[in-house]
């Protein structure tokens, strides 16, 4: 049986089991995965209630040793973070773990998030070893999903990748990131209101980025966790002030007394992921900005 920690395998993934497909990362991972000529079983929230055990082993009774499930199913931060939330989060993690098939699966991908670190991170740059310390309902409930998912015993015979993955911005998103919410104020000509000087450095991830780092590890299945981040951390500023360039408007700021809760860095050692995935290349945020201003 494979270890809980930081094994690779050497079975490639042929199926995938896509909950929440209907989501924005979902929703671009199904048509990535699927022009990829992966075998793909997109389920959304109306499919398969993952908080209905019986619903769940009904539909996990079509999964088997070949197929991977790829978990990004949640009630989102940005949706809710409260109590009910979070139970209602672990509660999918619980019942899918519970459903699983008695011959297992191949394996299982599980986005969870940075939010596990804490809103005030005590390591930088952060790496998979820093000390987790949530301090919302959201980022527990990731937290403890992914201890449910590497250590229960349902989980210790295949491969399980944690992604902890900071924000995520692209089409489809809605303009919920803040390279969205970015965008549509400068559009409309408005205010962006930063804390202390917007000097706070922040690593956001493009959809399309997640997507080939999904694709890599269908190809090469990893049991670990790994931070999805571009290692090229950024001010706050600096992203709003891009985005203003690449629309030709100007970037008006209004700044506010620093808030505990948003007056940090964030900034990654991604090492662990180009030694897992050395093949994996992020863009530039200058060239995944005009890919999202072209279907802003």
């Amino acid at each position: 049986m494979n270890s809980p920690h930081n094994e690779a395998s050497n079975k490639r993934y042929t199926k995938v089991l896509l909950f929440g497909s209907s989501g924005f990362v979902g929703g671009a991972l199904y048509r990535s995965l699927t022009g990829a000529g992966y075998c793909v079983e997109g389920l959304t929230s109306k499919d398969c209630d993952l908080t209905d055990s019986r619903r769940v082993a009904e539909v996990l009774k079509r999964a088997d040793g070949e197929t991977c499930i790829l978990f990004c199913s949640a009630v989102a931060r940005i949706i809710e973070d409260s109590r009910e939330a979070m139970w209602r989060n672990i509660e999918m993690v619980k019942n899918v773990l519970s459903g699983l098939p008695s011959g297992g699966v191949a394996g299982v991908i599980f986005f969870s998030s940075v939010d596990v670190y804490g809103s005030r991170p005590s390591a930088s740059p952060l790496n998979e070893e820093s000390p987790v310390s949530p301090s919302g309902y959201y980022g527990l409930s990731k937290w403890i999903s992914e201890l449910l998912l590497r250590h229960d015993d349902r989980a210790r015979s295949f491969p399980v990748s944690v992604l902890r993955c900071p924000g995520i911005y692209g089409k489809g998103d809605q303009y919920r990131s803040v390279v969205g919410k970015f965008t549509e104020l400068i559009k409309q000509k408005n205010e962006i209101v930063l804390t202390g000087d917007g000097c706070q450095l922040r690593d956001f991830v493009s959809v399309e980025d997640v997507c080939r780092v999904v694709l890599a590890l269908l190809k090469k299945p990893f049991n670990g966790v790994l931070n999805i981040a571009t290692g090229r951390s950024v001010p706050i500023r600096d992203i709003a002030q891009t985005i203003a360039s690449k629309v030709n408007h100007a970037c008006v700021f209004h700044y506010v007394k620093s808030q505990a809760d948003r007056d940090f860095d964030l900034v990654f050692d991604t090492t662990k992921l180009t030694n897992t995935l050395p093949d994996t290349r992020f863009s530039s945020f200058e060239e995944q900005i005009e890919d999202y201003l072209r279907d802003f």
